[in-house]
């Protein structure tokens, strides 16, 4: 799981027994974008040195806790980019959105032309966070290129949802409940 927040992204690496490894990375879209992106649009010699960056601490991170799996990306930046790619935001298009390598380069590239005046109009891209996605796009591309996946998989549900689960009891993921007929 994928999580790119304003100043660290979380990778954990799990199944059904639990956690099998995690990271913390100090590497926040908002962060890398006030480190790197002093220009407006940025240059490409600082995308490409925040690129450079970001995949020198992913990919290590991501060895440590166990290597390529498929990925699964939730919370805002990630839910973003795919409102982006659909035109737009609606639950339904962007819970379970697949987004590609190809997809977010395309994206990322796109995004990183635009001055924020510009940015700040692309449909699926709240203004609020205009100022921050190229640096958030350039996270996403640069774990999808460490892991070696070719997709990853957007999800609208993310810690919060985990931790009510959690609280009642029960597991993440579907639920048969059987009606009061058939019992």
């Amino acid at each position: 799981v994928v999580d790119v927040g304003g100043g660290s992204t979380e990778l954990v690496r799990g199944g059904p027994d639990g956690i099998e490894g995690s990271a913390s990375l100090q590497l926040g879209a908002v962060r890398q974008t006030e480190s790197h992106l002093a220009r407006d649009p940025p240059e490409p010699a600082q995308v490409s040195a925040l690129r450079a960056e970001a995949g020198r601490v992913i990919a290590p991170a991501l060895r440590e806790i166990g290597g390529p799996a498929p990925l699964v990306g939730v919370a805002g930046t990630i839910t973003t980019l795919a409102a982006i790619e659909a035109g737009g935001y609606d639950h339904d298009t962007v819970h379970g959105h697949r987004l590609t390598q190809d997809g977010v380069e395309t994206m990322l590239s796109r995004l990183a032309s635009l001055p924020l005046h510009e940015r700040e109009l692309v449909p699926g891209l709240e203004p609020d966070r205009a100022p921050a996605i190229v640096a958030g796009a350039c996270i996403v591309a640069e774990v999808l290129r460490a892991s070696g996946a070719s997709v990853l998989t957007v999800s609208v549900r993310d810690l919060l949802d985990g931790i009510a689960l959690s609280a009642l009891g029960r597991q993440a993921g579907p639920r048969v409940v059987a009606s009061p007929r058939s019992r």
